[in-house]
């Protein structure tokens, strides 16, 4: 049975349909016909008057030859009606054989046959202009009538309406250009891979360096160093890179609040469910450790790593006694402290391929074919905090300096030789500073000499991020932070390259830099594959918060179904009046309808399965304020330089105390405990 109601609604439909369009056709005829009539009795009443009258005595002649016999021609007369003159009687022979009336006849006769041609002509386009504009009216019933919300234009439309605007930037993405000055209200570039997210990258970095604008930049793939890096200005930093500056903490800890900073940045959870506990205990540790150190002018990072990770549960507790961090290293609930110098070794692992700036360890390492350096080296740094609790108290303290120290929370050891004093407090060589380099300042490390400008690379190859995650993520958090501080200038133009934001921990200082970025001429370019990768690290709402503060966004095609979701969102809604048809039929012609109206109704201007759609290259358009959206397609951007992505340091030598070595160190550990 539904087979014959298939044919039964679509042979109703489609009979009607016919029905419907024979009565079209026929009114179409109608005006056609109407119309060429119209034209003939317009063009035929404009005769002259005698015309009309030659004409109509020449054509009753001919009727009246042509309906009776000839024998009776002779004898045949009609009233004949001269151009001047009074009518008389005249012979239809003698009227048909007039050469005047011949020739005038056929004048008029032609000039007839004209105006019938042209008239058909009229009525055939009287029947297509009637056709043509029910067609269009037709058309018009169908067509949907936006009444507000978002729009979708054509990137030419759009590029023209921001020129007439003035509203043209010196930025370009592909052949749209960007908005003037809208660089510092961030731009967000979002897609799978392959989907030609880092090609609009490497459209955009080109411009920027055109402009002579500086730029802190990720990469973590090595392809924008192989294709911008210029050694004559730019700078690298990545520890196990041969080209890269060397760096400590203490050289970006200028003010006591930056080892706070440093510490957030550095030690972030494993996951959203961890404990915070842990991650605040570790911290504690690490800025009071690098506090310590930094007062005593001993920016040696390898010692500093030794002493965190390696150190005895004894010699540990006196070097944080009387700190901040004093609850956290306690002896006595070794189980606890274990803990947190875990999850503080996991954290700060990258430390271990820095290189010390201090002088110390380098004239160490100058006689590091005697073993007894080594010893005496680790005893000398059990005896610098073995007397550490000397301290505690600052009204027990005549010495100023050491009022200050523990008024700052430090205990180190005052009771060191001159000859140790001036050793420690040698001013070490020169680190590159991320704040410096923010700040524009010049900076001269060996060879190098950099003037504040140029770009920065932060860089971390495939196989290295594991353990240089948490460093360069600190380091781009520094320099977020250093933007902050800097006077407020809407001029300036600070870019911060961030390819894959998720390749990253969580950066404190990204959230405000967002919010507050632009007055001090921050501009964030970034990218990500899907949103689920930001809330896994920031947690939802402060992804979607983050997310919000980047104005120019540039949808990929995606294929996560949240994130889909997300796209469609941002790209708004649009109300739109569209027109409805209902068909009605019967047995009975006159229950045979078709009924037309219109509905307003909101939807999504772009579906989110859409999104998965999209061709590699192509992508969604969203700028700032009421500018409608609008779908591009990108060109591919060949590599123009073929620079090396990284060049290997050679590894620290790893050296291991052998088993007497080690019985020897416990036998000393146990006489300074009985002592």
């Amino acid at each position: 049975m539904s087979i014959f109601r298939t044919i039964t609604q679509g042979g109703q439909v489609h009979i009607h349909q016919l029905h419907m369009l024979k009565q079209v056709v026929m009114a179409g005829l109608i005006v056609a016909f109407v119309t060429g009539l119209s034209y003939f009795s317009w063009k035929s009443y404009n005769f002259p008057r005698y015309e009309w009258r030659v004409l109509s005595q020449v054509t009753w002649a001919k009727l009246m030859i042509s309906t009776t016999p000839s024998e009776q021609h002779a004898h045949l007369y009609q009233e004949y009606v001269p151009l001047k003159g009074k009518p008389y009687k005249r012979s239809c022979l003698s009227i048909l054989k007039d050469s005047f009336l011949q020739k005038r006849t056929e004048q008029i006769e032609m000039r007839l046959g004209q105006a019938f041609y042209t008239s058909l002509w009229m009525a055939l386009a009287g029947f297509l202009t009637v056709m043509a504009l029910w067609f269009f009216m037709g058309r018009r019933q169908k067509q949907t009538d936006h009444q507000r919300g978002t729009t979708l234009v054509s990137w030419r439309k759009l590029a023209n309406l921001i020129k007439r605007e003035d509203q043209t930037s010196d930025l370009s993405f592909g052949e749209l250009p960007l908005l003037k000055n809208k660089e510092s209200s961030h731009i967000l570039i979002t897609g799978t891979t392959g989907s030609g997210k880092t090609n609009s990258f490497h459209g955009l970095l080109p411009q920027v360096r055109r402009r002579g604008d500086r730029a802190v930049i990720l990469d973590v793939t090595g392809d924008y160093v192989s294709r911008y890096y210029n050694k004559k200005t730019d700078i690298i930093l990545n520890p196990l890179d041969k080209r890269s500056l060397p760096w400590n903490p203490w050289a970006d800890c200028h003010l006591d609040s930056h080892y706070d900073v440093l510490a957030e940045s550095l030690i972030q959870p494993k996951g959203r469910n961890n404990d915070p506990f842990w991650d605040k205990a570790s911290r504690a540790l690490l800025k009071t450790a690098l506090r310590k150190y930094a007062y005593l002018k001993k920016h040696n990072i390898g010692e500093l790593m030794a002493f965190l990770m390696n150190s005895e549960d004894k010699e540990f507790e006196k070097f944080f006694k009387g700190t901040e961090a004093a609850s956290f290293a306690s002896s006595s609930n070794t189980k606890t402290t274990h803990s947190i110098r875990s999850v503080l070794s996991s954290q700060i692992v990258g430390f271990c391929h820095l290189e010390s700036s201090d002088p110390k360890e380098k004239d160490n390492k100058e006689g590091n074919g005697n073993k007894d350096n080594q010893n005496n080296k680790g005893n000398e740094v059990s005896n610098d905090h073995k007397n550490q609790e000397e301290c505690k108290n600052p009204k027990d303290l005549d010495n100023p300096e050491q009022k200050v120290l523990a008024h700052s929370h430090h205990s180190p050891d005052q009771s060191v030789s001159s000859g140790e004093k001036e050793k420690t407090e040698a001013n070490p060589e020169p680190s590159f500073s991320i704040r410096k380099w923010i700040n524009g300042e010049k900076q001269e490390i060996g060879t190098q000499k950099n003037n504040g400008g140029g770009w920065l690379f932060i860089t971390a190859r495939a196989d290295q991020r594991q353990s240089l995650t948490p460093l360069i993520s600190a380091w781009m958090d520094i320099a977020i932070n250093a933007l902050m501080v800097l006077p407020e200038d809407y001029t300036r133009r600070l870019w911060f390259i961030l390819d894959e934001l998720a390749a990253l921990q969580n950066l404190p200082s990204l959230q405000r830099g967002l919010a507050e970025g632009r007055k001090y001429g921050g501009c964030f370019l970034a990218g990500f594959q899907s949103k689920p990768q930001l809330e896994d690290i920031y947690g939802r709402s402060a992804a979607e918060t983050m997310l919000d503060l980047f104005n120019t966004k540039v949808f990929f095609r995606c294929t996560e179904p949240s994130t889909q979701s997300w796209i469609s969102k941002v790209l708004g809604d649009t109300e739109e009046t569209e027109p409805q048809e209902n068909i009605s039929y019967g047995a009975n012609s006159t229950r045979d309808g078709v009924s037309l109206s219109r509905q307003t109704r909101q939807k999504p201007l772009i579906l989110p399965t859409e999104f998965s759609q999209l061709k590699d290259l192509e992508c969604y358009v969203k700028l700032p304020g009421d500018y409608p959206c609008t779908k591009l397609q990108m060109t591919y951007q060949a590599a123009t330089s073929n620079i090396q992505p990284f060049l290997l340091r050679p590894e620290k030598k790893q050296e291991y105390p052998t088993y007497e070595e080690q019985v020897e160190t416990e036998q000393v550990s146990q006489e300074e405990k009985e002592y």
